[in-house]
């Protein structure tokens, strides 16, 4: 770098990797358009996740492809698709790994340059297209679209460049429209209704998968959800879609509405009935967590916030089998005007009352069961009686 390019950026390490970024970043929360080139620290543990997730496909799907295509849609520094090109390469898949890294801003192609002569990377090439005009020109196998705000108007792109298999991931930042503080917005950009509540982080994500099977669908795509996760400012998910009418047909049925009761009982379902109280929806209704990816993410592996994957790792491997929607400690305790009681007490209360009890990764307070309402008042009001 020359000095003028000294005042403004400097090298870091993150991963495995190093990296040119911008020295006057976002800590915390969304970028912001003014800067010089789009680098965002806050989202150093998403690219961590998805470096594990390029190199659990890479393993699943070796046998039966020798190469595969990555793309990096909207790159800014690159620091996604430069962080897949060096690091899935050195987990045994050196040759095996080429990444296209996007962007149409000058300065940002300038940064990418770099950012892979830094690395000494011969296996990423630069496009400096529009997306939607890339993904109409070639074919993928990984296809990651980090925008600023909604993924909406790339999404029908990126299933018509999926090959008969692919994984399709997107970030969402504008978790406002998605969590139900902007529900109009969430319909059109989305074609699901959104509303506030405890759970609206889960019902925002399962709206986002929600629309990316739908868009999958119109190309006989069926889908697979591999993880998600609703992190800080933004909403992120994976999804693997394969080329088969007959499992896309069934697909089908895993779409409907997140309801609740008057007596505040809250579960998925295909057709809502009138008395429920709360409708969001259309959304994703299966599990959000595939166990042949969560389950061997590999979690040795050198990254940047080490030890928050691994904690999010435990809760997804956890959450993959668990009901849909949870409940809020604080929520149920306020209800009932007592104290909250721990989580680990209450999970254990409930399976050893023969319910399923899981944590869950959309908050630190919440939990999911299949238990009743009543089930899950009883205990709570005897877990409180127990303490005093």
């Amino acid at each position: 770098m020359n000095g003028h390019e000294n005042e403004i950026f400097e090298q870091i390490i993150e991963g495995n990797t190093k990296l040119i970024v911008p020295k006057k970043r976002i800590q915390k929360g969304p970028a912001s358009k003014k800067m010089p080139v789009f680098y965002n620290e806050a989202m150093r543990f998403a690219r961590d996740v998805t470096v594990l997730v390029v190199k659990r496909m890479c393993e699943l799907w070796r046998p039966k492809f020798g190469h595969f295509e990555i793309l990096d849609g909207l790159a800014g520094t690159g620091a996604r698709g430069v962080r897949i090109a060096n690091e899935v390469s050195k987990m045994g898949f050196e040759d095996k790994v080429h990444v296209t890294i996007n962007d149409v801003s000058p300065k940002s192609i300038e940064i990418i340059k770099k950012n892979l002569d830094l690395n000494s990377l011969k296996n990423a090439e630069i496009s400096t297209k529009s997306l939607n005009v890339l993904l109409s020109e070639k074919k993928f196998d990984f296809i990651d679209i980090d925008p600023f705000g909604s993924p909406a108007p790339f999404v029908d792109s990126a299933m018509r460049a999926i090959p008969r298999l692919g994984i399709v991931a997107v970030t969402a930042t504008d978790t406002a429209a998605l969590s139900g503080a902007y529900p109009l917005t969430c319909a059109r950009r989305y074609g699901g209704y959104s509303k506030k509540t405890v759970y609206m982080h889960e019902t925002g994500t399962r709206i986002l998968v929600g629309f990316l099977v739908r868009e999958g669908l119109k190309y006989d795509l069926a889908p697979k959800p591999i993880l998600v996760h609703a992190t800080d400012h933004y909403i992120r998910a994976y999804v693997e879609f394969r080329k088969d009418v007959d499992k896309a047909n069934e697909s089908l049925s895993n779409l409907g509405y997140a309801v609740e009761n008057s007596d505040g009982k809250r579960f998925l379902t295909r057709w809502p009935s009138s008395d429920c109280k709360i409708q969001s929806g259309p959304l994703w209704l299966g599990s959000l967590f595939d166990k042949e990816y969560v389950d061997y993410l590999d979690v040795s592996a050198k990254l940047s916030e080490i030890d928050k994957v691994k904690k999010y790792v435990s809760l997804w491997r956890e959450e993959a089998d668990a009901p849909g929607l949870f409940y809020d400690l604080d929520e149920i305790s306020s209800r009932l005007k007592i104290s909250p009681p721990k989580l680990e007490k209450v999970i254990k209360g409930l399976t050893e009352n023969g319910f399923i009890a899981t944590r869950t990764s959309f908050s630190p307070k919440g939990f999911k069961t299949n238990a009743e309402i009543k089930d899950i008042i009883e205990l709570f009001r005897s877990l409180s009686s127990g303490e005093k």
